[in-house]
């Protein structure tokens, strides 16, 4: 499981006003330092300032010490896509051919150690205060590994497994494909209740409570680590999910990002990246107000590039003004013209857009400075589920759209 780090926050107060923080996503992907790497696979940062990323494209680690705005390339042998550290010089990285390299320098050296993984690596994990972990691959395969070998290995079902997560060193799971598999009393068994769906994506918040995620948007919880029901069940597939306790948590698809703040009785659209037609791979969040997600974008000519987005204070605004971009589409459902209206206070140029479900961009509307009722047709969309989306220079807000006619 993902180590957890709080920050700690303040607020100020100046005379007259008072000031809150505004938080949003902010787009660090042209920061990763190269022009070869079409993926970013996997996060992990110790704090608010060192973190590293890893690419299945290149034989390269991605590390910064101030939060994304400039990156270093360490060198591994074989592309990573797993990576998981210690502390802030101990760590893991595993990825094609089952090969898994560890560092004790914070990633200036990554040596391979002995044993291989049958296949390659799609999840690794290391319970917290542990220094054993526990790795996962396609074919079903999974392990233990320490700074020396890997070892147990067992191939539990013909499945591919993309996820696993042990909130203790004695108990974990693993999904994959249709399967979802428990380690208890040193041995994997198949003893969970579940709803039939593939699942990409795991994160146990501890021995009971825990989440799984995958095609077609299911997400799933459990409250007794045995019996899980349905908690999200909309398109499109969910690529990774993190929890950073029982209630706050994040979802990434191929186009978006969902939060919830009640444990996932409820999920949110939280932003639609400028991907273009790329996908959203991982998610990874060191509280509340601070957190990264990445994958790739690909652009009109199906050119890839990294995408790496960071959540993150934006600016302090005065009480009164920190929801600019706070906005209403009305009717909705809507027919054939919809009503934008937001906050009169808006100084600022807007671009209005809509989304469908797979992320394709159906439609683009320039809104001009100061505007407060803007109408819009959309007769051309058919029936069903949209997201729209208003964006100025720094700041951005999304809201569903329902077509019914």
């Amino acid at each position: 499981m993902k180590k957890l780090f709080l920050l700690l926050s303040f607020s100020f107060f100046l005379s007259i006003f008072s000031f809150s923080q505004e938080y949003g996503w902010v787009d660090l992907s042209e920061n990763i330092p190269t022009q070869g790497a079409s993926l970013l696979t996997d996060i992990f940062f110790i704090d608010e300032n060192e973190g590293w990323v890893t690419t299945s494209s290149l034989l390269e680690i991605y590390h910064t010490t101030n939060g994304g705005l400039t990156f270093e390339i360490q060198t591994v042998q074989m592309p990573a896509h797993q990576i998981q550290m210690l502390d802030k010089n101990r760590g893991y990285a595993g990825g094609q051919s089952g090969t898994v390299f560890y560092t004790n320098n914070g990633g200036k050296n990554w040596n391979l150690i002995n044993g291989f993984l049958p296949s390659t690596i799609r999840g690794l994990t290391f319970p917290a205060e542990s220094d054993t972990g526990f790795i996962c691959g396609d074919s079903g395969w999974v392990g233990k590994i320490d700074s020396t070998h890997i070892f147990d290995m067992e191939k539990l079902v013909i499945a591919n497994l993309y996820a696993i997560s042990f909130p203790t060193k004695d108990e974990g799971w693993v999904c994959g494909g249709a399967v979802i598999r428990h380690y208890t009393n040193i041995q994997w068994v198949a003893d969970q209740n579940y709803p039939f769906e593939g699942y990409n994506a795991m994160y146990m918040v501890n021995p009971t409570h825990g989440y799984a995620a995958g095609d077609g948007g299911m997400i799933i919880h459990t409250s007794d680590g045995n019996n899980w029901t349905k908690q999200k069940y909309e398109p499109p597939t969910i690529n990774d999910i993190y929890f950073t306790d029982e209630t706050h948590g994040w979802a990434v698809t191929i186009h978006y990002i969902n939060y919830t703040t009640d444990g996932g009785s409820n999920w949110m659209l939280d932003s639609i990246p400028s991907l273009g037609n790329g996908d959203l791979v991982s998610v990874f969040f060191l509280n509340e107000s601070l957190g990264f997600v990445s994958g790739y974008k690909k652009d009109e000519a199906l050119n890839s590039s990294p995408a790496f987005f960071k959540y993150m204070e934006i600016s302090g605004v005065a009480e009164g003004q920190k929801n600019t971009l706070s906005f209403e589409v009305y009717p909705n459902p809507a027919k054939s013209v919809i009503s934008l209206q937001f906050a009169a206070f808006s100084r600022q140029s807007s671009v209005f857009e809509v989304y469908d479900l797979n992320g394709r961009k159906l439609l683009e509307k320039q809104i001009p400075a100061g505007a407060e009722n803007i109408e819009i047709d959309v007769s051309h969309l058919k029936n069903g589920v949209y997201f729209c989306r208003l964006l100025t220079e720094k700041y951005s807000a999304t809201q569903k759209l329902i077509i019914q006619k």
